[in-house]
């Protein structure tokens, strides 16, 4: 098998994207194709954990540079694509994809060409499910909308044990397995799993959006919104730029330079115009994964999480910002708290979403079938919100594994640091709204409850 580092992906990204702008007839459809073969991913489990004795950012940072720099670089059979693009979603991992497929995977697969596209769809009823399930109008499902991808390995893994199927999970549960990282062994420490975050902008029309510079608007406040509008309400005390495919659509804007969707990762949908806002990239390194996460900016060498992008990272993806977590603790806060890692489009708006970690956050990921418990907590604004507990965002990790769960997490079953494999609520958990449990307790007061982010 032929080696290719990954320092050497730059050049080849440069020709590729040369290659579309002069217009190269590419075929349609998606072909699998997976990280180059490189001495440099994936890096031993004990080099990781190296790095994160030594507290060693630097190489930490280079090496999420580097495995993203490799995945975005464009596909072979369709240079519009990065390579990550081509790989399998929600819907065919959950379906009848084998995960061994090279070639056009048909409708089923994410193809680019102009119609609905049904990660958009089937994420969007998704999320009206769980609107519905904490009382709100099918109205509060807005953009940004996430989308997963997995690599083959990862792939296989959901499908060998089934593991996106609810009725599995409940037979793995009764047969006492609280783990499912388990199921087959050592787990393939090439599987790679991506979140992305995605803005829809149809034609015509523009967004303006918030940009995150690293501070609230709020002084002290531990979440903050970015928010996406279409006429100039600049109201969130936050920077803001407006995108659109025409500088002419916001000349009316004051405040808010204009932005081409050119200067996102994008592509077109039948009217309209998806722009990538966010991504979270999650290796198998190492048991707890490894997390970077990405978010677009419009200072692209904002210190610290842009300058020491290299340059095998092109355009548009040079546009795009950077944080890391190896582990839920380390390296320690200024506050002398666990390490902090979050994205703004993904993160930023939960409670204590700024002050949240990656790894944190999805070592929490795990199921039961006695539902979950709901439970009030002070909004930034002064209201009192209604979440699960499970779903709350958090960092370290005695509260990733010891708080917000409604039975004790060695009981729940765990689901390999992975989101998406949870079935979607069930009934009992509509009644999250007004601040009522499942089984009809009232909630404690919002003042009464522990810290989110206990040191």
């Amino acid at each position: 098998m032929r080696v290719v580092r990954l320092q050497d992906v730059g050049t080849r990204l440069a020709i590729a994207w040369m290659a579309i702008a002069l217009g190269s007839c590419t075929p349609k459809g998606v072909v699998y194709e997976p990280i180059p073969a490189s001495s440099d991913y994936p890096l031993p489990e004990s080099t990781i954990a190296g790095y994160v004795t030594a507290g060693d950012v630097v190489s930490m940072r280079r090496h999420a540079w580097q495995v993203f720099g490799a995945m975005v670089q464009p596909s072979r059979a369709n240079p519009r694509l990065p390579l990550w693009e081509t790989w399998y979603g929600k819907s065919e991992v959950k379906g009848n994809a084998t995960c061994l497929e090279d070639t056009d995977r048909g409708a089923g697969g994410w193809k680019r060409d102009p119609g609905p596209d049904p990660q958009l769809a089937e994420v969007r009823a998704e999320a009206i499910v769980r609107a519905r399930a904490l009382g709100l109008e099918d109205s509060a499902v807005f953009d940004p909308l996430e989308i997963v991808r997995y690599n083959r390995e990862a792939c296989l893994f959901i499908k060998r044990n089934q593991l996106m199927q609810e009725t599995v999970l409940s037979e793995w549960y009764g047969k006492g397995v609280r783990d499912i990282a388990a199921l087959e062994g050592p787990a393939d420490n090439r599987m790679v799993v991506v979140k992305t975050s995605w803005i829809s902008i149809n034609d015509g029309e523009r967004k303006i959006l918030s940009i995150w510079d690293g501070k609230p608007a709020v002084k002290g406040a531990t979440s903050q919104s970015l928010k996406i509008h279409n006429d100039d309400r600049n109201d969130d005390g936050l920077r803001h730029v407006c995108v659109s495919t025409s500088r002419a659509r916001c000349l009316d804007v004051a405040k808010a330079a204009w932005v081409p969707t050119d200067a996102f990762y994008h592509y077109r949908s039948g009217g309209s115009v998806n722009i990538l806002v966010g991504l979270h990239i999650a290796t198998r390194e190492q048991s707890d994964w490894v997390w970077a996460t990405f978010w677009w900016h419009d200072r692209r060498e904002s210190k610290p999480y842009g300058s020491d992008r290299p340059q095998m990272v092109r355009y548009p993806w040079n546009n795009y910002l950077m944080n890391v977590a190896y582990d839920m603790d380390f390296p320690v806060e200024p506050d002398g708290g666990p390490h902090i890692a979050f994205n703004p489009w993904l993160e930023g708006f939960q409670a204590d979403g700024l002050t949240s970690n990656c790894m944190a956050c999805h070592r929490r990921a795990s199921w039961s079938p006695n539902g979950e418990t709901c439970f009030a907590f002070a909004g930034q604004d002064g209201d009192v919100n209604h979440t699960a507990r499970i779903d709350v965002v958090v960092r370290g990790r005695e509260a990733a594994t010891g708080t917000y769960f409604n039975e004790p997490f060695e009981e729940r079953l765990k689901l390999a640091f992975l989101w998406s494999l949870r079935p979607p609520p069930p009934a009992g958990f509509e009644d999250c709204r007004n601040g009522a449990t499942p089984d009809g307790r009232a909630q404690p007061d919002a003042n009464t409850l522990p810290k989110l982010h206990p040191k």
